[in-house]
């Protein structure tokens, strides 16, 4: 999805991530626009929806998301603020966070 970063496979909050997007896909009507290839060329970014709600910004809400402002453009450090400030899911993990800035220094 464009503008965040979620975990991997094998990575903290990866199945929680994996199923609460399934839950807003599988009970609403949702869209997926504006695709892209990613800075690697090897996967499309989109932005999705879902009811009209923007999923990627529920998902870093929810704490299962990191904003990523480089792709993002800070669409979503508020809701990265609030979820860090509350402490939810990945803001509790200490190896999830070193994972994500790892990734970050390569992309």
């Amino acid at each position: 999805m464009d503008g965040i970063d979620t975990p991997e496979s094998k990575e903290p909050f990866y199945y929680e991530a994996i199923r609460a997007l399934a839950d807003m896909l599988q009970t609403r009507n949702f869209q997926i626009k504006d695709c892209h290839l990613d800075s690697t060329g090897q996967r499309h970014a989109c932005k999705v929806s879902a009811d009209g709600k923007d999923v990627q910004a529920e998902l870093v809400r929810m704490g299962l998301a990191w904003d990523w402002p480089k792709y993002s453009g800070g669409r979503y450090v508020q809701q990265e603020k609030d979820a860090k400030a509350n402490e939810r899911s990945l803001w509790v993990n200490d190896q999830a966070n070193r994972i994500h800035w790892e990734k970050r220094e390569r992309f």
